[in-house]
């Protein structure tokens, strides 16, 4: 690895540590009640997968929630739908996550939203 490599991936990493504080604004806990018996199979799989129970469960609530999005045909990058709308309409930054669900950093909706129509290979207004 060059220096000019090195540097820029310390700043990016500066970057994301700095976040870590403003992250917490975006981020919502949410609690639910389980029986037990569904509580140790969560822990149990958990620890198969080397995860936490909370991670576990936050994943599988995420790809619940993607069929169910697809069976009710909603869109969250729709950005002309009243479902995203919903979704994004009063907020200032949009959290992106990696495939895990971790986010990694919050973008300024605007730039969110170009980013999104960008990937969809649509061109900007």
């Amino acid at each position: 690895m060059n220096v000019k490599d090195y540097v820029g991936e310390k700043m990016v990493l500066k970057e994301l540590k700095e976040q870590e504080i403003e992250k917490s604004f975006y981020t919502v806990k949410f609690s639910v009640n389980i029986d037990e018996v569904l509580n140790r199979r969560l822990k149990f799989v958990a620890d198969e997968l080397a995860v936490t129970r909370a991670e576990l469960t936050r994943d599988l609530v995420t790809m619940a929630l993607v069929e169910v999005e697809k069976q009710l045909n909603l869109n969250p990058h729709d950005f002309d739908s009243n479902y995203a709308n919903h979704l994004y309409g009063d907020l200032e930054y949009v959290s992106v996550a990696d495939d895990n669900g971790k986010v990694f950093m919050n973008l300024p909706k605007a730039d969110f939203i170009k980013m999104v129509k960008e990937s969809q290979g649509e061109k900007n207004e």
